[in-house]
């Protein structure tokens, strides 16, 4: 079940098989569950700051977002993403597009908008943003 690949994404991310868990996280998008799928992506965006092709996991996560509109953790791992990757002027828009009310956290505005680092737990490792 898409529960079982869910689960399976999470043990093999937080062991370093960053591959497997994407695999098992697409199998688990395809195959639904228990599990709420805007989670997985949440997931899978997490997954995507530290593993993969950029073009491809922004996809990914535009996917999700286009799925979840509302999803306001969705659009603050992309414009992590876009930090990540270089896209300053993208990781900006998304954050400015989420407007005054939303719960984005000081860290996260810090390290987009005044490029400050931000050190992010992922799974069993880390990212510097940017």
């Amino acid at each position: 079940t898409g529960d079982t690949y869910s689960s399976l994404a999470l043990i093999q991310a937080d062991e370093g098989d960053y591959p497997g868990a994407m695999n098992s996280y697409m199998h688990a998008l395809k195959l639904g569950g228990s599990v709420d799928t805007s989670t997985q992506y949440e997931y899978i965006a997490q997954l995507c700051l530290l593993y993969g092709n950029p073009t491809s996991d922004k996809q990914i996560i535009l996917n999700g977002i286009k799925k979840y509109p509302n999803d306001i953790t969705l659009r603050i791992y992309l414009a992590l993403f876009e930090a990540k990757n270089n896209d300053s002027a993208g990781a900006k828009s998304t954050l400015a597009a989420l407007g005054n009310n939303a719960q984005v956290p000081q860290a996260v505005s810090n390290a987009v908008f005044y490029n400050k680092p931000l050190k992010l737990p992922v799974y069993a490792s880390a990212v510097i943003i940017p």
